[in-house]
């Protein structure tokens, strides 16, 4: 699978590297992206989902400028399915459990 993507520019020439890893996975998430139901491919979870994809090498491109790549973006459905592969490799990280008997785990309990 893929890790990264790299979208060329054609009008300016400048090439972005989409890719995801825990921060974006958040900001994925704090921008209205919702991985549960990202399955019906909605246009604007495609759209967020590519968003994301560029805030971790591209922290600073404005959403406009991201739109107007996305919006000649040829074949987005199955771009859209690659950026899931690829985004729920860190998201699954960030839920899974560790692994029993690994030192460090972190123990906890409720308490009044």
């Amino acid at each position: 699978m893929a890790k990264k993507v790299t979208v060329t520019d054609p009008t300016t020439k400048q090439d972005y590297i989409i890719e995801f890893d825990r921060d974006s996975v958040v900001y994925a998430e704090s921008i209205g992206f919702d991985v549960t139901k990202a399955a019906t491919a909605y246009a604007t979870d495609m759209v967020t989902l590519f968003r994301a994809g560029f805030h971790k090498n591209h922290p600073f491109v404005s959403k406009e400028v991201v739109y107007g790549i996305w919006d000649r973006v040829k074949d987005k459905q199955s771009l859209f399915g690659l950026l899931m592969d690829m985004f729920m490799v860190p998201y699954n990280a960030l839920v899974e459990e560790p692994k029993d008997g690994d030192k460090g785990n972190v123990t906890w309990e409720a308490t009044e």
